[in-house]
């Protein structure tokens, strides 16, 4: 995997941009950045509701970088602001943002730096701070607040039979957790990467099918940290990420800013461009993002995605304050969420697919009515978690709680089906 990954990151670089109308199998950067775009990533989320973070434990390249160096690096103490609960939401939201910015999906430089960096950063925070663990996997990668919170729903897990543990005589063998988990007091998915190497430890461990209801039914203490990765930059930020090109909504946007006020308004910055690293642009392939241009991608998806979480979290708040619950907080309740903001990650990712396919001649047909049943199963899941998750409430509370709930759902599966059909 990190042979391959390498090579498709590294070697388009060595060829022109690829003509107009070319196809994926007529051009090594076209078919890079399909295996990397419209197969890789969608299969990766989709891999995490099916079978949990096996991806990182087992395939992704950086995880096995991260910790190969770690083994012959420094070996320094993890500092404390590496710990911070917000790193996976940032890190996600920048990500996001900076690879809409450099066109990430279409232009194979913007694929070298939004996968290349955060590489880079693996080897060296494993250099510096992994002792043969996955320090960078725990706490700074992009991908490890999304990766978490999809896997909650995984149908499988590693159980642990702490009364095995304890009757166990033999001498276990030396067991090696890259994650640092407590493998006794194991009891989530979203933390264990899944690479297998408890399995069998004490006769204790195996891997086992559970309901995939049971991790977030199952979770009470439910940190801040984790519904804001889930409201703001998956449901919010990655929505309107994914959303955005081609829309009505962003070309009004931007008819609105360029129309202010002032010494000819904000649509001066459409004479200025960047370079390629910092916005799109790409004259020979007639690409090229202005300043405007931009400016206006950031604040639809800051701002917006900002509005569209408070949006989400309104209707939670208020859905917990009419409960009146001690054991359910608008935090828990937000994992309710998690089926819809998974199938949604599994579209967007998908539209990317779906459009080079057709251009290769594929009519797929078929598609928007799959595409249209998943996001209703993924919200009917959700409604579903809700109702169970408020079961324990008074009935004249429960039925108003529920319909709040209900709102989230409604709103992303609306913004969903108008960009779909």
């Amino acid at each position: 995997m990190v042979a391959l990954y390498l090579f498709f990151l590294l070697a388009p670089l060595l060829l022109p941009l690829p003509h107009e109308g070319e196809r994926i199998l007529g051009s090594l950067r076209k078919f890079a950045q399909f295996l990397f775009w419209g197969v890789g990533w969608p299969l990766i989320m989709a891999s995490m509701l099916l079978v949990g973070r096996a991806w990182c434990g087992l395939f992704c390249p950086d995880g096995t970088m991260t910790e190969a160096i770690s083994q012959r690096g420094r070996n320094g103490s993890i500092p404390r602001w590496m710990r911070w609960p917000g790193w996976p939401c940032a890190m996600l939201v920048a990500t996001t943002v900076y690879g809409q910015m450099v066109g990430v999906y279409d232009f194979h430089p913007a694929t070298l730096l939004l996968l290349g960096l955060p590489t880079l950063g693996a080897l060296l925070t494993g250099f510096l701070y992994g002792r043969g663990r996955r320090i960078w996997c725990m706490y700074l990668c992009p991908a490890n607040g999304v990766f978490a919170l999809l896997s909650k729903l995984a149908p499988l897990h590693f159980r642990v039979d702490e009364a095995k543990w304890k009757a166990y005589r033999d001498t276990p063998f030396r067991l090696v957790c890259p994650p640092l988990i407590d493998v006794r007091r194991m009891q989530r998915m979203s933390d264990c990467h899944a690479c297998g190497r408890c399995s069998g430890y004490r006769d204790a461990i195996e891997l086992a099918p559970r309901a995939p209801q049971s991790e977030i039914l199952a979770t009470h203490n439910v940190g801040t940290a984790e519904a804001v990765t889930l409201l703001f930059g998956i449901l919010g930020v990655g929505t309107l990420a994914m959303t955005w090109h081609g829309s009505r909504w962003f070309a009004l946007f931007q008819s609105a800013l360029a129309s202010l006020p002032g010494q000819g308004g904000l649509a001066v910055l459409q004479q200025y461009a960047a370079p390629w690293w910092l916005l799109v642009n790409y004259p020979q392939a007639n690409a090229v993002f202005t300043l405007f241009d931009g400016l206006c991608l950031l604040l639809v998806l800051l701002a917006g995605g900002g509005m569209l979480a408070l949006a989400l979290w309104l209707p939670l708040r208020l859905a917990t304050a009419i409960a009146a619950y001690a054991g359910l907080s608008w935090q828990r309740l937000s994992l309710a969420l998690v089926p819809v903001a998974g199938v949604t990650l599994v579209l967007g990712l998908s539209l990317f697919t779906v459009k080079h396919l057709r251009l290769g001649g594929l009519a797929l047909a078929w598609v928007p009515p799959l595409q249209a049943g998943l996001l209703a199963a993924g919200g009917l899941f959700s409604l579903w978690l809700a109702w169970r998750m408020l079961a324990v409430v008074a009935a004249i509370r429960w039925l108003p709680a529920l319909a709040l709930s209900a709102l989230p759902v409604a709103a992303i599966g609306a913004i969903w089906l108008e960009k779909l059909f």
